[in-house]
């Protein structure tokens, strides 16, 4: 036998029968193969000289292609979960917390199962369980994908079949709704029969009004601004990329040429030097609660503010489709939203903008309006004459 090809073999149990008697043992089939100049034996878990055949064939193909593993089928769902971990370090993902909450769940029913065990069938029972338990589909769909990342990030073939469920967030503020939220957090909201007081919160207003044209997440981008990142002078404020200070990943956002978020940077400059002379210490934080202390959990209050509002299911990451929609109205291209806001591709920009039929009237209202209300009119009885009808 050449190495490079492979051979089936049968092993009996059992004594030997005597000498002129049938061999009537049991027996399990094996295949043998070589790759890389090792050689490989394997047991078929399925009776037959054909399943054996089938294994050997597949074996062999995946020496051909270069993704034989002789170590795949001892990969436990640990090593998988180490993968994943690994792989979010590696890229510096900021979503490890939700993926480990995930992870928690998967563990529960995949956690003593080798990462062959986990088959289409067990995942298919276990997004029924998890819907069955109280779990939304989304969530459940979104547990499994994250199974098949692990999976792929070890090299492994999965056919996991996936709950189809519409995740695309459309929700945008409009000037009107979000002048509400601020107006609530300044003043806040006495307390009535349906609803208690809402206390106000006017710490939150500087933030969010940023947030809302910058487009920058509020928890990791706006509250983390600090004024080392400002020059009031130049009338820029710079992002600095995945925490890093390099220039060629920082992101430039001009807010002198919005007079909006000059006068509230301007503002907030003047607030922060107060305190600093008051307290007597520097205070690096350009949002900040009383005190010049970090705003930690904004949270609270903007659920309150939004209940009081009366858009009780809106999130701070609504703001960044205000801010795409803010800036495609201005006449900004989708590359250049993509560039001030930090998104990476074009295709974000798309996905966060959606559809947007009020904004698409206005901006023809405006652009009717500019042009002097010029356009086409149409003739008397649709423009069909009398004659012709």
């Amino acid at each position: 036998m050449s190495r490079g090809m492979g051979r089936v073999y049968a092993r009996p149990h059992g004594p030997a029968p005597p000498a002129g008697e049938p061999d009537k043992r049991p027996a399990t089939w094996w295949i043998e193969h070589w790759a890389d100049g090792v050689q490989y034996r394997e047991r078929c878990r399925v009776p037959g000289r054909k399943a054996a055949c089938d294994l050997l064939k597949r074996r062999l193909g995946e020496v051909q292609s270069g993704t034989f593993d002789p170590q795949a089928d001892r990969i436990a769902f640990a090593d998988l979960v180490s993968g994943l971990e690994s792989d979010y370090a590696l890229k510096d993902r900021k979503s490890l917390k939700r993926a480990q909450q995930c992870i928690a769940h998967l563990r529960r029913t995949f956690g003593h199962i080798r990462a062959k065990g986990i088959t289409a069938k067990a995942v298919k029972s276990y997004m029924a369980q998890r819907v069955a338990d109280g779990a939304s589909r989304r969530t459940a769909a979104m547990e499994v994908s994250l199974l098949s990342r692990m999976f792929r990030i070890a090299g492994l073939h999965s056919r996991f079949e996936r709950l189809k469920v519409e995740n695309t967030r459309t929700m945008a503020f409009t000037d009107d709704e979000l002048n509400v939220v601020l107006d609530v957090l300044r003043n806040g909201r006495p307390a009535t029969a349906m609803r208690p007081a809402v206390r106000p919160a006017p710490y939150l207003i500087a933030p969010i009004v940023f947030a809302s044209w910058t487009g920058w997440r509020v928890p990791s981008d706006v509250l983390a601004l600090k004024w080392s990142q400002v020059d009031l002078d130049a009338g820029e404020v710079t992002r600095w990329s995945r925490g890093t200070s390099k220039a060629h990943e920082s992101i430039v956002f001009p807010v002198n040429a919005i007079p909006e978020l000059e006068a509230v940077l301007a503002e907030q400059r003047e607030r922060t030097t107060a305190l600093e002379k008051a307290t007597g210490r520097i205070i690096p934080l350009v949002f900040h609660h009383h005190g010049g202390q970090p705003i930690r959990d904004p949270y609270g209050a903007w659920h309150a503010a939004c209940g009081a509002a009366g858009m009780p299911d809106r999130v701070p990451h609504d703001l960044r489709r205000m801010a795409a929609r803010r800036l495609r109205a201005l006449g900004m291209s989708d590359r250049d939203i993509a560039e001030l806001c930090g998104w990476r591709t074009v295709a974000m920009v798309q996905r966060y903008l959606g559809r947007d039929p009020k904004g698409v009237a206005a901006r023809l209202r405006a652009r009717l309006a500019e042009s002097g209300g010029r356009s086409r009119t149409w003739p008397a009885h649709g423009g069909i004459k009398a004659s012709e009808a």
